[in-house]
């Protein structure tokens, strides 16, 4: 943004996405993680991942998992490896924990 726009793009940018409402808008580096300290926070289960399927040529996989707390499933998420699949899972989880 700073290179194509500008000092001031770049500021509007970060002042009306980052900033702004920041405890509704946080970005979720580690899912996985926040998950797993939320879960044990409120005392709700085990987690469990579950690869559900695989597919896709050898160079171009897709990899679906879900996310299971104490037996139910909270999340499910599509990604290039099984790590972002659930990391995604994660989020969704964390996502519909939240509301």
């Amino acid at each position: 943004l700073y290179l194509d726009g500008g000092i001031e793009v770049a500021r509007q940018f970060v002042h009306k996405y980052v900033l702004n409402d920041i405890e509704h808008k946080q970005l979720i580096y580690d899912a996985k993680s926040s998950l797993q300290e939320l879960v044990q926070k409120e005392k709700k289960g085990q987690i469990q991942y579950l690869l559900l399927s695989e597919s896709g040529p050898e160079h171009e996989k897709e990899f679906s998992c879900a996310v299971l707390i104490d037996g139910k499933r909270m999340g499910m998420g599509i990604g290039k490896n099984k790590k972002e699949a659930e990391q995604k899972a994660a989020a969704e989880a964390l996502f519909l924990m939240k509301k």
